[in-house]
């Protein structure tokens, strides 16, 4: 009986990830996500938590498997980080609780499910700054001129979305470096994952 996460291990020791780098990374990356929930905090008047973000070498077929456990259907905004330091980082916005983000953002979200571009704009603007919130975070830890570009946005089924960005996310590398962490309000309602 071999090791189940044999796979996994393999992937760790080829991207050359000690422990000391993983534990640098969550924290860049938990001042990076506190830097979007503040901004996303702004907009809507309200607390957002955050959880403390988890890292893990995965393959990209496995994602959507990841992110189906919490939700099948999602809006999503995509960013580029450019600059010194790249990468893609995805937000999830589920559409069960897409409602109520827009209505505390000053829309309609009675509307969230007829998924026109128009309903869903508040929260592509929100999207668009959290990422260049992240951004100037990563920029502002490491001293570097990093921002967020070259955004795409969309809504439907997370399997879909995914398959949509394989190619934009993958980097040609067969695994990634995979970040979660959620954004939470004072309600217990999740309103975002960023990956």
């Amino acid at each position: 009986m071999g090791d189940k996460n044999k796979g996994a291990h393999e992937m760790e020791e080829n991207l050359g990830l000690s422990e000391l780098t993983k534990s640098a990374l969550v924290e860049v990356l938990n001042i990076a996500a506190s830097h979007s929930a503040n901004t996303i905090s702004d907009q809507i008047n309200a607390p957002v938590q955050i959880i403390s973000p988890s890292i893990n070498i995965i393959t990209l077929n496995t994602l959507p498997e990841i992110v189906e456990k919490s939700f099948e259907s999602a809006f999503v905004v995509c960013g580029d980080l450019q600059g010194s330091i790249s990468g893609s980082v995805v937000l999830f916005f589920p559409l069960q609780n897409s409602a109520i983000l827009l209505d505390m953002l000053g829309g309609d979200g009675k509307k969230i499910m007829e998924n026109s571009k128009e309903n869903f704009r508040p929260i592509q603007e929100i999207g668009h700054m959290m990422l260049s919130s992240f951004a100037e975070a990563v920029s502002g830890f490491f001293g570097a001129d990093v921002s967020a570009g070259n955004f795409f946005s969309g809504a439907g089924k997370v399997r879909l979305i995914i398959d949509h960005l394989k190619g934009r996310l993958d980097g040609g590398k067969g695994s990634s470096i995979f970040v979660n962490t959620n954004f939470i309000l004072e309600s217990k309602q999740n309103i975002c994952h960023l990956y």
